[in-house]
């Protein structure tokens, strides 16, 4: 973590108070790289992980640049680190590795970020390509900081770009679509870069993950369907195929201690891709004389190199050429996608595959045995929340799966995999359940689960008060209610539960908003909603009298009070001007208003804050009100202004204790204000990669500790000063405090940016923080009843199902009356047939 000074300036970067990262960026194509022997580097959003996996020892280097680690690389010796960074122009810094500090730095090689770094044989040259806009290719002299050549490498999205070991003239290009061969010639005007597209022939166009360059020029690549292309000039000579229960290998491996078989074709006269899915590694290994793939099969493989330089087609009936690998391991059979393989530096034949589940594997080839190194949290991060009483936080991930984490003590607790694919999470308060161990999620097909953490999940309850995607979740001040906003346009309230013994959630009703929820907050005496839809309107909803389960056919709650707040046409913000006095300054129109979060103030009566978003973006909290009489407040971070859509304030919420309110940008930078003195803020930038939007930031309850999560995988956790923020908020100035400086050369170079993280159960602090002990308890008494779970997408909603029940009484009471009338004319038959005999 950061060292905070107290200024109007920026400070130095520290990260001694970063206290632990969580996750692993598995999409990242450089992941992970090997230090020396049980050493690896890692990125996750914006830090480096130095890995030991004989210790467990952690420690983090922190990007400058504040929009991520785009890529790394290492020079053959592994003596320096080339770190590929995102943002607005960012560089590429070179780290001497015995200290891992910056001493040389790379400009003008992309405008929002580094994809994929290689470094040629001999040293002396570095190339890039960089994301989007851009996709430009770029040769550096590093040591003279200078830009050899630059080019566009492609129109749509590079993944990877290497030297030749052999020849340092030509590079390879791949990515969308494409794969690209380049040479450094000398022309009568200088050195060029001239690249030629690769023709796929007959073959299907494929996007190119990886490759690997032969020591005769040409380069054999992965493709989306898992075959081998053999590139001769910029052509396809070949395309490798296997024939199953030809090849001399195992189909068999041992995966922890246990024998598993790999399915195999019942067809044996079928031809079959090197992998069953993607190509996502493929190396050349000059010393075995091998090519070594991996892919989306979850398998291994290892080729003879003159196998593939023996293939001959008949190129006018084919281009299939049948090889076998010599050996083949299967990682995972079910289904694990290898993404990276760390080579070892010894003759122990041992190598590391890391997977897209985050899981890495050690692999023993002499014995076949395979054991799980190492797992951390890969898939997106779509919810977070933490425990008001205890170091807990929960974690949802967009593939379903939910975590909970001792971040104390920086340990994984436990986890449950759902078949639904997660949209929220919120930990429920201690007025609904004294233990603080229940934790309420939403699902994209408009389900919400009730679970109960007592060292594992045990799921409640569940019910589908929605058809679309959850996005919202708030209980009211005293937890007696709690509302689900959804895609649907729907609000749902369900009464909770008020007696230890009770686990079930009463439908109430629901609140029909014609539009997609963003955010809502329940009001301080629980008798209105104030919620913002995705198209920017700002409704506040009067509930009172309605909050109490109907008899009617239908859960809907009708004849609602609604009041639609909009900026007056004169209102306009305000530019704080350090020469006016407060209430002066310079005032600016407002244009194309966009509510995006809303939540109701402690302080004020009838009063919220508010966040929106222009076409210039907006990093500013307003202050409002729907009395009229009331006077805007603008609450601006200028630091975050400038930075268009990642500036944008997604989400607004106060800390457990109340002490603090926080806001949360795009990107992932956060704002931390006390509500005595909302001018000034504690700014926190970005620890994620700004390709990926953020999902939430969170105090602890004791606010001892900021957690933030995104889309990228990633769940950071840092120690902060609550204390002196809240202190100094007393004060008018300084307003602002900052945790970043790198706006000159003089703050980067040298820089102490190499923090020490400790090991997993570890808990001591950096220097100038107390520690904070874990106050998480092993287990919690009283038990849990285990609730009926929903994973059929086609169920009913509680509206659907009422409607469904009103209908089978209506239809029920209609045969009933049926019949008594059947009854009557019978009746009546009979006694007309007496009468009639008469």
């Amino acid at each position: 973590m950061n060292e905070q000074k107290y200024s109007n300036e920026f400070c130095h970067r520290q990260p001694c108070s970063l206290h632990h990262v969580f996750g692993f960026s598995s999409s990242n194509r450089s992941n992970p790289l090997a230090l020396r022997a049980n050493e690896m580097l890692y990125i996750s959003g914006n830090s480096i992980i130095h890995y030991n996996m004989e210790n467990k020892q952690r420690k983090y280097t922190i990007g400058i640049d504040k929009g991520g680690i785009g890529c790394i690389s290492f020079k053959k010796e592994r003596n320096i680190l080339f770190v590929g960074e995102k943002g607005y122009d960012p560089n590429i810094y070179a780290y001497n590795v015995n200290d891992f500090k910056v001493f040389k730095k790379l400009k003008g090689g992309a405008e929002r970020g580094y994809a994929f770094i290689d470094v040629n044989s001999a040293g002396d040259k570095v190339c890039s390509v960089s994301g989007k806009p851009d996709f430009s290719l770029t040769i550096w002299d590093w040591e003279n900081e200078s830009i050899i050549l630059k080019k566009r490498a492609y129109g749509q999205e590079v993944f990877r770009c290497h030297f030749s070991p052999f020849d340092d003239g030509f590079l390879v290009t791949s990515g969308v679509g494409h794969i690209r061969f380049w040479k450094m010639a000398t022309t009568f005007t200088g050195l060029k870069l001239q690249g030629h597209i690769g023709k796929f022939g007959k073959v299907d166009l494929s996007d190119i993950e990886t490759f690997a360059i032969l020591p005769d020029g040409r380069v054999v690549s992965g493709s989306e369907s898992g075959h081998l292309l053999l590139w001769e000039s910029n052509c396809i000579k070949c395309r490798f195929t296997t024939k199953t229960g030809e090849c001399n290998i195992s189909n068999e491996c041992l995966i922890n201690g246990k024998t598993q078989k790999k399915e195999t074709s019942s067809d044996p006269n079928e031809g079959y891709p090197a992998h069953k899915n993607g190509i996502y590694y493929v190396k050349y290994d000059a010393s075995a004389r091998q090519l070594v793939t991996a892919g989306g099969d979850g398998s291994i493989k290892f080729w003879a190199i003159k196998d593939m330089y023996l293939a001959e087609v008949d190129c006018n009936s084919t281009t299939d050429c049948e090889i076998q690998p010599y050996k083949a391991i299967c990682i995972d059979c079910n289904g694990a996608s290898i993404r990276n393989i760390v080579e070892p530096f010894d003759d122990k034949g041992i190598i590391f595959a890391h997977d897209s589940t985050g899981i890495g594997w050690r692999v023993e080839l002499e014995t076949m045995v395979i054991s799980q190194e190492t797992k951390s949290q890969a898939e997106p991060i779509v919810g977070i929340d933490v425990s008001p009483s205890e170091h807990l936080v929960v974690t949802a991930g967009i593939n379903g799966t939910v975590r909970c984490y001792d971040f104390v003590s920086k340990q994984a607790l436990g986890l449950v995999r759902c078949p639904q694919r997660c949209s929220t999470v919120k930990w429920a308060p201690k007025n609904m359940d004294r233990s603080c161990r229940s934790i309420i999620i939403g699902f994209q097909d408009g389900v919400v689960k009730w679970f109960r953490f007592t060292g594992e999940f045990s799921l409640v309850c569940a019910v589908k008060p929605h058809t679309e995607a959850i996005t919202s979740i708030d209980f009211s001040v005293d937890a007696c209610y709690m509302s689900t906003g959804a895609d649907d346009g729907s609000i749902f309230i369900f009464e909770t539960p008020q007696n230890d013994g009770d686990f079930q959630l009463k439908p109430i009703g629901f609140l029909e908003c014609e539009k997609s929820l963003n955010s809502l907050s329940w009001k301080a005496d629980g008798l209105a909603l104030v919620y913002t839809t995705k198209c920017g309107d700002l409704i506040e909803v009067d509930v009172s009298g309605k909050l109490h389960p109907s008899s009617k056919d239908t859960y809907l709650i009708d004849h609602i009070k609604t009041k639609h707040f909009q900026f007056p046409g004169h209102l306009v913000t305000h530019a704080h001007d350090e020469n006016t006095t407060e209430g002066g300054g310079q005032w600016a129109s407002i244009d194309n208003v966009h509510f995006l979060a809303v939540k109701y103030r402690n302080d004020i009566n009838d009063g919220f804050f508010v966040t929106l978003k222009n076409k210039e973006g907006n990093a500013s909290i307003y202050g409002c009100s729907f009395d009229e009489n009331f006077k805007f407040e603008q609450y601006s971070a200028e630091q975050l202004n400038g930075m268009g859509n990642h500036s944008v304030l997604q989400e607004i919420l106060y800390s457990s204790s109340g002490h603090f309110l926080l806001s949360c940008a795009k990107n992932g930078s956060v704002t931390i204000r006390s509500p005595k003195n909302l001018r000034f803020y504690a700014l926190y930038d970005s620890m994620h990669d700004s390709d990926f939007n953020a999902s939430g930031a969170v105090l602890s309850f004791d606010d001892n500790f900021l957690l933030t999560a995104g889309m990228d995988g990633v769940l950071v956790v840092q120690r902060i000063t609550p204390r002196k923020i809240y202190d100094l908020s007393a004060s008018t100035e300084p307003e602002q405090l900052s945790n970043v400086s790198t706006n000159s050369d003089e703050f980067i170079y040298g820089v102490e940016n190499y923090a020490d993280g400790g090991k997993e159960g570890e808990t001591t602090p950096p220097f100038g923080f107390d520690e904070v002990m874990s106050n998480v308890l092993p287990c919690i008494t009283g038990t849990s009843p285990t609730g009926k779970d929903i994973v059929n997408e086609s169920i009913c909603s509680l509206e659907e199902e009422k409607a469904s029940k009103c209908n089978r009484s209506r239809e029920a009471a209609a045969e009933e009356g049926k019949t008594e009338v059947k009854s009557t004319i019978a009746t009546m038959r009979k006694e007309f047939k007496i009468i009639a005999k008469q």
